[in-house]
């Protein structure tokens, strides 16, 4: 995203090239033979290495072990690629959040728009058997960024989730965190927003679950709204008296 100009330097006299040797058929058609050779072999390897494209994204397989769900998620949530995140799961996986109905499409937006301006991290961590279902585990997640989260509050932002799998495939998601410190940070900066920022206040209110849905939340505007009034709002707690 960023040029600069080249120093003159003293000029040398151009000394005259000698003139190449001539071509002749005697080494031209090995020559060409050889040339042959060199792009054959870059073309094979092109093909075999998949044409150029991204490698795939290689996450554990827990269709025979649920608790590996976890370190799936963490692998292919941080490899930037959304498809890879969102192939684990079902097509018509249940999503929730905090109570609330979710779907595959919310999580792409919010993973193309703020997660990624964000440049947020997650972990799925100490998943274990959960309920009388042989595939449904609770896995520990800690949410990070550094432009929002590690600012605000310091740590990353611990929830947790519970997991159901069925060949292979997440088919049940319910994700909650209320962590009552974490709480009441945000909902300090909430009130500060509102009470300087009236007009953008929709800006706090993204994690408040009395918000009603749809809304939003986790869209590329939003967080470049959040990074605006979030280091204001950080930068008056350190010069607080």
């Amino acid at each position: 995203m960023q040029t600069q100009d080249k120093p003159i330097t003293e000029q040398r006299p151009v000394r005259a090239r000698p003139e190449p040797p001539k071509m002749t058929r005697r080494w031209l058609v090995p020559a060409l033979a050889g040339a042959a050779v060199v792009i054959l072999a870059i073309v094979v390897a092109f093909v075999a290495f998949g044409g150029g494209d991204e490698p795939d994204v290689i996450t554990p397989d827990f269709d025979s072990d649920p608790t590996l769900v976890g370190e799936a998620l963490t692998v292919a949530y941080n490899s930037g690629d959304v498809d890879a995140y969102l192939g684990l799961f079902a097509e018509d996986a249940e999503l929730r959040f905090n109570g609330g109905p979710s779907s595959l499409e919310d999580i792409r937006s919010g993973y193309q728009g703020w997660d990624r301006i964000m440049n947020r991290s997650s972990e799925w961590s100490e998943c274990a058997p959960f309920g009388s279902s042989a595939t449904a585990v609770m896995c520990r997640v800690a949410i990070t960024d550094p432009i929002w989260i590690n600012p605000l509050l310091g740590e990353p932002w611990p929830g947790r989730v519970v997991i159901t799998t069925t060949d292979g495939e997440i088919t049940q998601y319910d994700y909650s965190d209320r962590d009552t410190a974490n709480r009441l940070a945000l909902s300090a900066f909430k009130q500060w927003t509102f009470e300087n920022y009236p007009g953008q206040s929709g800006a706090a209110v993204m994690w408040d679950p009395n918000t009603p849905l749809p809304l939003p939340r986790f869209t590329e505007e939003s967080a470049r709204l959040h990074i605006e009034l979030g280091a204001e709002y950080v930068a008056q707690l350190d010069t607080a008296p």
